[in-house]
């Protein structure tokens, strides 16, 4: 069982991202933008197994909690998974190159979000029982 950050602005994408993530046994946290996940990760990093995010939020976007997470390195090695309906080829090369894990399209499509999600973890299992 993995604790898996879900950081988005829409209460229905998060709740459905929540709703697949506890379907797969692991336990959802919820953050409505970047800058409640960076504060809840700074106090929680030994916990949080994975990180799901939006790109577009307010008050800290997705790319700047991305720049934030892998500089730290106390939580700079966590998975994050981008879901965004605004990428453009810029901005894809942008998030590959800060270190995304996986990049998902909007509309969220249920089986490649579980399936980045398990690649993800698994990738990263040393920290957790599978």
């Amino acid at each position: 069982m993995a604790v898996i950050l879900v950081v988005e602005d829409d209460t229905i994408s998060r709740e459905l991202i929540s709703t697949v993530i506890g379907n797969a046994g692991h336990i959802p946290l919820n953050c409505r933008n970047g800058q409640q996940a960076l504060d809840l990760l700074r106090d929680n990093y030994k916990v949080i197994d994975m990180i799901i995010t939006d790109i577009m939020m307010p008050e800290m976007d997705g790319h700047m909690l991305l720049n934030h997470i892998r500089e730290d390195e106390n939580f700079g090695d966590i998975p994050v998974i981008i879901q965004s309906a605004y990428l453009g080829e810029q901005a894809l090369q942008s998030i590959s190159t800060q270190g995304a894990f996986a990049i998902l399209h909007k509309p969220i499509q249920l089986d490649r979000l579980g399936r980045a999600i398990t690649d993800g973890l698994n990738a990263n299992k040393d920290k957790w029982d599978l």
